[in-house]
C-alpha cells in the first residue's frame, strides 16, 4: 500500500500528462483502490468520474461500495448479484424485492454508465 502512495506522489510531482493519470485511474478502479482512483481522476481532470468515486467512498457498507464500483465497470449482472446476496443474508429478499433491485440497477446503469 505504501508503494502505491509513493508512486502517486512521484506521479503527481513529475507527471502532468493526462494519459498517464488516466492509466493510473483505470488500474485503480480495476483494483478497487478508491483513494488512488480519486487522485488519478483529479490528475486527468475527469471531474464527473472523480465525483462518482467520492460518492462511492461515502457509501456506508463495503458491499454497497463494491456493488457501485462493479456497476461503474458496466457489470450490471454482478452488481445485482452482490445486492441480492446481501439482502438474502439479511433475510430481506422477496420476489418483489428482486424485481425492484433489478429495475433499480438497470436504471442506475443507464444513468451512470453512459
Amino acid at each position: 500500500m505504501y508503494d502505491v502512495v509513493l508512486i502517486k506522489v512521484e506521479l503527481h510531482v513529475q507527471v502532468q500528462e493526462a494519459s498517464l493519470w488516466a492509466c493510473l485511474a483505470g488500474w485503480a478502479v480495476a483494483a478497487g483502490e478508491l483513494n488512488t482512483a480519486e487522485v488519478a481522476f483529479a490528475g486527468c481532470e475527469e471531474v464527473d468520474k472523480l465525483q462518482y468515486m467520492l460518492y462511492i467512498k461515502q457509501l456506508p457498507t463495503r458491499e454497497a461500495r463494491l456493488a457501485e464500483l462493479t456497476l461503474y465497470k458496466h457489470n450490471v449482472a454482478e452488481a445485482e448479484t452482490i445486492l441480492l446476496q446481501v439482502m438474502q443474508v439479511l433475510g430481506l429478499l422477496t420476489t418483489s424485492h428482486h424485481v425492484m433491485i433489478l429495475s433499480l440497477v438497470q436504471s442506475t446503469c443507464l444513468l451512470q454508465c453512459y
